[in-house]
Parts: structure tokens; C-alpha cells; sequence
């Protein structure tokens, strides 16, 4: 009925918003956009930048029940990409239940489960229940540790291995290099030179826009023009065209940390 229908439209409502606002507290190494179908399926990926994991690349899913935001309406994520943790199964779905036991909308947010995800690639919580049971004995049995960074080894270099393989109607894709996108990257750098000459010829567009005193901008103005507008479409009920922003720290690359670069680039629907 109406206020069915209306209660549904107000709760995804909430979700725009607080898509909106993960720009400002999204940490760097973490970037999500909302499915071109449902702004309760958001497509993501985590680059790892420090710890055993460091260098992965994992996609993974988060999924936003229904209620959200209700007690208890924890989201749930699943990883794409295998990984092998105490934390997530072995069908990549991370066990949130231990790091949220329960789930209140006064305190608990999204971008908590997006922070969790963070922070569980660098330090591991006590394991009451594994979702890998394998993976916590190797962890917590130190004669077995060299067995348990072995496993995190084959994870990683799986996940750069595949991380050119877009998952079907994913709104994440990552395109190999081409000889465009050095030159756009030179540009930006401001090192695009006179062939003959050696000088010159482009400055910087971020130091030719800003004056010459003005302090570099945090990753807070830097990621200002991150839009909602797939979100919000997708909350009326219709696609978002065209391209949309990831919400990420646009200081630092969204591209695989492989030589010669690389681009991350964000699809719209099928058809545009």
C-alpha cells in the first residue's frame, strides 16, 4: 500500500545519504559505486597497501537488506575475488556477525562495515568462530604461520593475476593501459614536452587551477565532486546513464599498482 511504498522510498532515501556523505570518511584504500539495478547492491573493491596482504586487489559485494536501516538489518559482503582469511569463507561471505554481534542503526553505519573490512587485512580480531576454520588454525598455531602466509601469497598474486576480469555488470571495471592513457597521465603530471625542443608544453591542471600559495587539498575538498547520482537513481527506480564517481580518495590511483598504470573506469548500464 501507500505507506509501505512510502516507508521503502524514505529508507532508501537513507542510503543516498549516506552514500553521499562516505566521500568524507571512505578510507583510501576502499572504493565503492551502487549497481546500475539496486542501490542496495554496491560493487567494490579494496587495494591492500600495507601487512601480508599487501598488494591485493579483491572485489567484493555488499549487499543491504531490505529493513536497512532496522535493528539488526546488518549488510553482509562477499569477496569476488578468493581470499583467504579466518574471516571469510571459502564462497567469500565475511563473517560481520563477529564484528557486529548486533546491529544498531543509532551507531552503526555503512561506512563502519567498509572501515571493518579495512582494518581486518591489517590486524585480526580474536576468532571465536572461524568462517575458515584452516586459515585461523594456520594463523593462531605460530609453527604453522610460514604455512598461513603462504596461502595470503597465492591470494594476492591471484587477485593481480585476475584484475583485469570484470565481473558480468559490474559498475567497477579496470581496463588494461593504452598509449592514451600515458599520455593523459603525463599531462596531469604537467611532463608533456616539446618533442624537438625538450621544453614543456602542458602545466599541471591542478597547479595551473590553484593559486601558488594555496595548500594542496585534503582527501575531504579532493573527493567533493563524488556524486550520488547512480545511487539516486537507482532509489527511483531507474538506471543511472552515463558515468558516476566511485567513492574513494581520489588522492591516490584507483588503478592496479602494475607497471605502466592502468585505469579504473566506472560503467553505466548495459546499452549507453
Amino acid at each position: 500500500g501507500g505507506v509501505s511504498d512510502y516507508s521503502a522510498t524514505m529508507r532508501n532515501y537513507a542510503i543516498v545519504i549516506e552514500y553521499k556523505h562516505l566521500a568524507q570518511h571512505i578510507p583510501s584504500s576502499v572504493f565503492v559505486l551502487p549497481s546500475a539495478s539496486s542501490i542496495r547492491v554496491w560493487d567494490g573493491v579494496i587495494f591492500i597497501k600495507h601487512g601480508i596482504y599487501r598488494g591485493g586487489i579483491f572485489r567484493f559485494v555488499l549487499h543491504i537488506p531490505d529493513s536497512y536501516p532496522a535493528v539488526g538489518a546488518r549488510p553482509s559482503v562477499q569477496f569476488l575475488s578468493p581470499v583467504f582469511h579466518p574471516l571469510i569463507a571459502e564462497d567469500g561471505v565475511v563473517d560481520l556477525a563477529s564484528i557486529f554481534p548486533s546491529w544498531e542503526p543509532t551507531k552503526h553505519f555503512i561506512i563502519h562495515v567498509l572501515k571493518a573490512l579495512d582494518r581486518m587485512f591489517l590486524s585480526f580480531p580474536p576468532v571465536r568462530r572461524a568462517a575458515n576454520p584452516r586459515a585461523a588454525v594456520l594463523f593462531e598455531d605460530k609453527s604453522r604461520r610460514k604455512d598461513f602466509v603462504e596461502e595470503v601469497e597465492k591470494c594476492v598474486a591471484a587477485s593481480q593475476r585476475c584484475v583485469y576480469d570484470n565481473p558480468p555488470g559490474s559498475t567497477l571495471r579496470f581496463s588494461k593501459p593504452i598509449d592514451q592513457h600515458d599520455i593523459v597521465k603525463q599531462m596531469v603530471l604537467g611532463r608533456v614536452m616539446h618533442a624537438e625542443t625538450g621544453r614543456q608544453l602542458v602545466e599541471s591542471p591542478r597547479r595551473a587551477l590553484m593559486p601558488r600559495r594555496h595548500p594542496r587539498p585534503s582527501a575531504a575538498v579532493a573527493t567533493a565532486g563524488v556524486t550520488a547520482a547512480a545511487a539516486a537513481a537507482a532509489a527511483a527506480g531507474s538506471a543511472a546513464a552515463g558515468s558516476t564517481e566511485a567513492v574513494g580518495d581520489s588522492s591516490e590511483s584507483a588503478g592496479p599498482p602494475a607497471e605502466g598504470g592502468g585505469t579504473a573506469s566506472i560503467e553505466g548500464p548495459a546499452g549507453d
